[in-house]
């Protein structure tokens, strides 16, 4: 309860329309969407009743992909795994003036989100993909929930869920097309779909990553947080774990800076 409180007043702050956000938390409104306005500029359509207000906190009031020493620099070169509307892509590319962010949101209604983002925000810095990132390229079957919970869709089964085919990049192929030597900040929420993308990632690919903020899931004895966390360590990460019984977060920095 309190913390809830204390999102609220950091809400007001946050956003300059605080009486959309306020409708929605409420469950007042009727519409099937609302712009959120923030104070800084940055815009936002989101879905009413679903977890779009929920991540717009995580990312903005409650920092939850960029603690102290996770911050976004201007030039930085950033991935998002798993944009879902774009709220972290935007985010990213609000710091990263200078920079560029590349997101990849498999999910169509998702990504019809995504791409209103971006371009009420007048982005030139943010690149999209209708795609998932996965450790081959080509078509993957993908799992749409029919929850509320519109970020959680995965390339694994999952309950209460319609499957479909979509196209799939591989993150090494994907790495080597744009030609990007350093990777800055890559931030992955793909469901499960994280140790595909690690575990069979080229060393050299590691090695051109500075700073990763996950999500990872526990999915059994091979793919869980302690795995994901000693897979990192190995390759020259310091890892910081904030643990749950179905999926955490993970902070990983190269050994060579201060975590």
């Amino acid at each position: 309860m309190i913390r809830k409180i204390k999102t609220l007043f950091k809400a007001i702050f946050l956003i300059k329309n605080f009486n959309a956000y306020l409708t929605d938390y409420l469950k007042l409104t009727n519409k099937d969407r609302l712009l959120y306005r923030l104070r800084n500029g940055v815009k936002y359509v989101t879905r009413p009743k679903t977890t779009d207000r929920f991540i717009i906190n995580e990312i903005w009031i409650h920092k939850s992909y960029t603690p102290n020493g996770f911050n976004i620099k201007d030039k930085d070169i950033v991935i998002d795994i798993g944009a879902h509307i774009g709220v972290f892509s935007v985010f990213a590319a609000h710091y990263a003036k200078n920079g560029k962010v590349y997101s990849f949101e498999p999910s169509n209604e998702n990504f019809s989100l995504l791409k209103k983002n971006l371009e009420i925000n007048k982005l030139n810095n943010l690149e999209i993909f209708n795609k998932a990132v996965s450790n081959k390229s080509g078509n993957k079957i993908f799992y749409i929930s029919e929850s509320k919970n519109k970020g959680s869709n995965s390339l694994y089964p999952i309950k209460n869920s319609n499957k479909i085919s979509v196209p799939a990049v591989s993150f090494a192929n994907f790495i080597k097309s744009k030609k990007l030597k350093k990777i800055n900040f890559l931030k992955m929420d793909c469901e499960g779909g994280e140790y595909k993308i690690l575990f069979n990632c080229p060393k050299n690919v590691l090695r051109s990553i500075e700073k990763i903020s996950m999500e990872y899931h526990n999915l059994n004895e091979k793919f869980n947080g302690k795995t994901m966390k000693s897979f990192l360590e190995s390759n020259g990460f310091l890892i910081k774990i904030i643990p749950d019984p179905n999926k955490g977060i993970i902070y990983a920095k190269r050994a060579n800076k201060i975590i």
